[in-house]
């Protein structure tokens, strides 16, 4: 009888920050962007979270967009969980 292995955790981070995720989720289908195809990122600053998705073939560590899929970034401020900008990656 084989031992089958234990399921892999494919991501973790602290809960609050999934609400961030969901209000710049309604961004990425605006722009028909389809989230199979990226890894996402978020960066907590002092007024600002920003969420941004990188082509999941991207080279480790390249800047900008990299990959076969354009990056998109979602910039939400903190005080009023309102979307202040967006634009693709470079």
């Amino acid at each position: 009888m084989g031992q089958s292995s234990a399921p892999k955790t494919v991501a973790m981070f602290p809960g609050p920050y999934l609400k961030w995720i969901h209000l710049a989720e309604d961004e990425f289908q605006r722009k028909h962007l389809n989230l199979d195809n990226y890894n996402v990122s978020v960066i907590d600053e002092d007024k600002f979270v920003t969420v941004y998705i990188k082509s999941s073939d991207a080279p480790e560590g390249s800047k900008g967009s990299g990959g076969s899929q354009v990056g998109y970034s979602v910039e939400i401020s903190k005080k009023d969980s309102k979307i202040v900008k967006s634009y693709y990656l470079r």
